[in-house]
């Protein structure tokens, strides 16, 4: 049989709460589908590492927001991000070996 790899990702997941604002629930579903490989570079941003496909990412979220909110899911790839005034913590972990 032949072994599939699977490709990871690093994703940017933002998000609008809008009338109910559960967000405990949306980070443990965060937490989750990340495996524990997450940063915080904004309040309201979050960037996880997965093998799962965007697509993947964001249905399992769907399960963790309300049909208001708003979720936006994309890929970002090792060169084609800049930052300013993010944490060094938040910096690092993007840019260890293992994600």
């Amino acid at each position: 049989l032949d072994r599939v790899e699977k490709h990871m990702a690093v994703y940017s997941i933002t998000y609008d709460l809008m009338k109910t604002k559960d967000y405990e629930k949306l980070f443990k579903g965060i937490e989750l589908i990340s495996g524990g490989n997450w940063a915080r570079p904004t309040a309201s941003q979050w960037l996880i590492s997965s093998t799962k496909t965007s697509a993947q990412v964001r249905d399992y979220l769907l399960g963790c927001i309300d049909t208001d909110d708003k979720l936006f899911v994309v890929e970002i790839k090792p060169d084609t991000w800049a930052s300013w005034n993010i944490s060094k913590n938040v910096e690092s972990w993007f840019l260890k070996p293992s994600i």
